[in-house]
This record gives structure tokens, sequence and C-alpha cells, in this order.
């Protein structure tokens, strides 16, 4: 295929910055083009909101009325970060009469929060497996463990043997934003001030994404999940 044609549903604009920066290293020359379904560019701050509530509402709207726009990508992405498996609908105001959430599991592995998670998103979808979701074998999930940041901290910070016990159990950080918040400025990677993000700085450092993706997926095992998941989609 000459382009690969991408849709994104995702918590929000800053993730779509690292899974694009991720895409670029698996894909490589590829060409490819990612359209962002959720949350919604044409709308200000989102149809129906960010974050994972965003995501469930997403989900629910579409298991109600399938979206038949879905048809002519090639790769559709549903993103989630893995710290949501330890969330309460309560959280969102949400009454769910299934009540699967918190599905958390000691960590390590990630991997079982994970897979927790991700049967809790199918069921949100109204499907047991993913290629039962329409149209069939196109989708992937990208389930960052505990948050999308964790990739960027592997590819900037990887390499500092002073931060290894930090970078060892990355993908078990429910505090990274807050590391990363607390970094010194000094450093040029403040992703994150007082609590809020800055979209522009993630924009300049998703290369860096790109750039240090072996890395990344040596330390995060869901970055390497990812990685062999678009690829049984869009082969090499």
């Amino acid at each position: 295929m000459s382009n690969i044609n991408v849709a994104l549903i995702a918590e929000g604009p800053t993730d779509k910055v690292f899974i694009k920066a991720a895409l670029n290293a698996i894909l490589q020359d590829r060409h490819f083009t990612l359209s962002s379904l959720q949350p919604d560019e044409s709308v200000a701050f989102g149809s129906i909101g960010t974050g994972w509530g965003g995501i469930y509402k997403w989900c629910k709207q579409h298991t109600s009325i399938p979206n038949p726009l879905l048809a002519p990508f090639d790769l559709i992405i549903l993103h989630i970060d893995a710290d949501v498996a330890g969330k309460e609908y309560a959280d969102i105001s949400i009454n769910d009469e299934q009540n699967d959430l918190p599905c958390e599991c000691p960590c390590p592995p990630a991997a079982s929060s994970v897979d927790n998670l991700r049967t809790v998103v199918l069921r949100w979808l109204g499907v047991q497996t993913i290629n039962d979701l329409p149209p069939n074998a196109k989708w992937v999930f990208c389930t960052p463990s505990k948050c999308t940041e964790a990739w960027f901290v592997a590819a900037v910070y990887g390499s500092r043997a002073d931060l290894m016990p930090l970078i060892n159990n990355i993908e078990c950080n429910l505090s990274l934003e807050g590391w990363l918040s607390s970094r010194p400025i000094t450093e040029g990677h403040r992703l994150i001030t007082s609590g809020k993000k800055r979209p522009a700085v993630y924009r300049e450092k998703g290369p860096q994404i790109t750039e240090s993706w072996e890395a990344v997926k040596s330390f995060c095992s869901q970055a390497d999940r990812f990685h062999n998941e678009v690829l049984t989609i869009v082969p090499a």
C-alpha cells in the first residue's frame, strides 16, 4: 500500500504525539496518515471529552451505532493507559452495571493489568475479541503501562545509570507524571508543569521517541507489544 491510513482513538492530544512517533519508528520509511477520531480534532475540547472517560463514551457510541467511517482505514488504534485498570467508574461519574473496574493486578508484570483492561475495553465495545470488531482484523490496542510518558522517559533517560532503578521499573510507576514535572528545568524535558501537560513540548520531544524506539521497547514491554501488533496488521 502506498499510503497507510491510520485512525486513532486516544485519551488525549499529547498521546497522539508519542503514538505518531512510535509509528514513525515501526513503519520506518512508509508513508502514513494519522487521523484522530477521539478526541475529535474538529471540536475544540473533544466532542465527548478527553481522558479515559472519553474513551469509554466513544466505545459505547461505537457499539450502539457502528461507525461506517472506519471502513477505509488500514489500521485502527485504540489507546488507553494501563493506569485505568486501577480506576473506578465513579471517578468519571459513570454507573456501569458490570462494574468491572478496577481490574488491576500486582505489577510487575505489566501485562497482567493490561490484559484485564483490554478485556474490559472489549466489553465496552460489545465484543469478546479484538478480531470481532468491524471492520475485521484492522484494530490494535495501544496500552502503555502505566502511561504514555513512560515511553518518553525510557527514550530520554534510558542511558542514565543513576536512574536505572526508576527505568527498570518504569511500567509499574504510577507517579511518573509527577516525576517528570519535578525534573530540573535545565534538562529541557519539562513535559508537565504544575500538573498540566505542555502540548508544544510534547510535539518538540516526539522525535526522541522515534530515534530511541529500540531502547523504549527494551524497557517497556507494552511498547514492544504495540510494535509487534501493528506489524501483524501492516506487515514490514
